[in-house]
């Protein structure tokens, strides 16, 4: 996984979010002469016409998952953030950056459309990611081929991400909810038991802010009002409880 997302996934964030990358293992593929994916680092997605997966996305987001397991609720961590979490972060910035537009349909719209930092091909990445990375999880002896190959097989588990990943992680639509606002608002916990430092904190603040500008500061998530919020979670919510029926964009 670190192979497939050092190119673009391996900035200093991604350090901070995950650890370093073992560049001796980085050296030693490309001494062996493999290169990334061919097709610009893209393939057809084989349930939404139209849209286009980017591998460095995906095996950042599955990698993220795979070190960094969801914790049981109401507890979000690292692993949301280099996936799910992180694209909220980025759409947050986006909506202040929109002056704060009627919140609940701009993330609705967002999330399942083409514009944005988390728009529909986000959403299929963050899914496809989680739900790889949590077969490796639980069944270590596969390879990360075997688990790719498998999802994406015809009628493979791609027919049914969304579904899979609503109910894996967030269960329902409160539970949803609430996990949206822990992960723009809270530390994070590197267990249930332990929470995180200053670095996820950090991390999610700037993630805002790059796309916000530092004149939303005052405007971060946790200098607002539940009741300004609870709509902006509620359209991210709906939006992927729509995305559940699985009904694709076939061509």
């Amino acid at each position: 996984m670190e192979w497939l997302r050092h190119e673009e996934y391996a900035s200093i964030p991604w350090v901070l979010l995950l650890g370093p990358i073992d560049s001796d293992w980085i050296s030693f593929v490309k001494s062996k002469g493999q290169t990334m994916f061919p097709y610009d680092g893209k393939f057809a997605d084989p349930h939404y016409c139209g849209q286009f997966v980017e591998t460095g996305h995906l095996f950042a987001t599955m990698n993220a998952v795979y070190l960094k397991p969801p914790l049981e609720y109401p507890f979000v961590n690292r692993g949301d953030f280099g996936g799910w979490g992180g694209d909220l972060a980025t759409l947050f910035g986006d909506w202040l950056a929109a002056s704060k537009l009627p919140a609940y349909n701009f993330s609705y719209d967002r999330v399942r459309g083409n514009t944005g930092s988390f728009k529909l091909l986000d959403t299929i990445e963050d899914a496809d990611g989680f739900n790889m990375a949590m077969t490796l999880v639980s069944d270590p002896g596969s390879t990360i081929y075997e688990v790719a190959a498998e999802y994406y097989k015809p009628a493979g588990g791609y027919r049914s991400r969304f579904s899979k990943f609503f109910k894996t992680r967030f269960r329902d639509r409160d539970r949803a909810s609430s996990l949206a606002h822990e992960m723009l608002t809270a530390n994070g916990n590197i267990s249930p038991t332990e929470e995180e430092g200053v670095e996820l904190r950090a991390l999610r603040a700037g993630a805002i802010l790059k796309v916000a500008g530092l004149k939303n500061v005052k405007n971060l998530p946790g200098n607002l009002p539940i009741t300004e919020l609870q709509p902006f979670y509620d359209g991210f919510v709906d939006a992927l409880i729509e995305l559940t029926q699985d009904k694709g964009n076939d061509c």
